[in-house]
């Protein structure tokens, strides 16, 4: 019992560090708690309280995406080393991924605001069908559609279910920020979300083989405004545009030294802007 109550009190004196640290902008006690938030539900206690402050020093902004952005990469390193153990930000993905709403309103505190040089015309996002059905959307998105299709063939994200890719056009009034070339959105804001693709789950497979993930190497990226224009005046066909994708495989190869399998109505496009299957 004893055990019991101190490992409570230990919790939430680190959520309450983690709140304090915020809103004083006391940048060293803010990160030494979020590194600290490592129990399951950890990141929805300390973003409930956030949220109902609703406020945050200006000085933790960038201390927030710095350190989620170092949590992502490490993240994705220990799987590329094969590791089975969670990554880093494993609790906040799974504490907020059935609370978008909650992940949004506590990322517009924590993150800074920024103008992006060129706003996407769209972007893009993979996740489970079921989701997207139910009218469930994320808050990563980006403007790559080969980048989405990865996700939308996780099996370690997706379980059994069947992938979809995504689409949201003039996303600009729900963008809360940018993490090297993902965008993180308020779903709530965004005004039309559209299938691309159903997507059946591959098994067998290891998350980067590149050659299970080129059905939407057609498909502009979401700064082409002329090549989306001309894919929606097409009825969003899946195969894309053959130009695009001619330029996009040519890319792919070159930066992965994956031969990719032509399509004889589309034999090679353009190359997807910000971060390339990074994840």
């Amino acid at each position: 019992m004893n055990a019991s109550v101190d490992e409570s009190f230990k919790r939430q004196s680190i959520v309450m560090d983690f709140l304090t640290g915020a809103i004083s902008g006391d940048e060293a006690r803010f990160s030494a708690a979020l590194a600290a938030l490592k129990w399951a539900g950890a990141f929805r206690e300390a973003f409930e309280k956030l949220v109902s402050v609703g406020a945050v020093h200006p000085r933790i902004r960038p201390v927030f995406r710095e350190c989620w952005r170092r949590m992502k990469a490490e993240s994705y390193a220990r799987l590329d080393t094969g590791a089975q153990a969670p990554p880093p930000d494993w609790h906040l993905e799974r504490d907020l991924c059935d609370r978008p709403h909650l992940l949004a309103d506590g990322l517009k505190l924590l993150m800074p605001t920024s103008e992006p040089r060129q706003w996407p015309f769209a972007l893009y996002r993979g996740q489970r069908l079921a989701d997207h059905q139910a009218g469930s959307h994320g808050v990563w998105w980006a403007p790559c559609p080969v980048y989405a299709e990865m996700f939308a063939r996780m099996p370690s994200r997706l379980g059994s279910e069947a992938g979809a890719v995504v689409v949201a056009f003039d996303p600009h009034a729900a963008i809360i920020g940018e993490i090297d070339g993902e965008y993180l959105v308020d779903p709530r804001l965004l005004e039309d979300v559209q299938l691309v693709a159903a997507l059946p789950l591959h098994r067998n497979h290891k998350v980067d083989d590149l050659k299970h993930a080129f059905a939407m190497t057609g498909i502009p990226d979401g700064f082409d405004g002329d090549g989306l224009i001309e894919w929606l005046d097409l009825g969003m066909p899946v195969g894309g545009l053959p130009a695009i994708r001619a330029r996009r495989v040519e890319f792919i190869e070159k930066v992965t030294l994956v031969r990719v399998p032509r399509q004889d109505e589309a034999p090679s496009m353009s190359r997807c802007r910000g971060n390339v299957m990074r994840n």
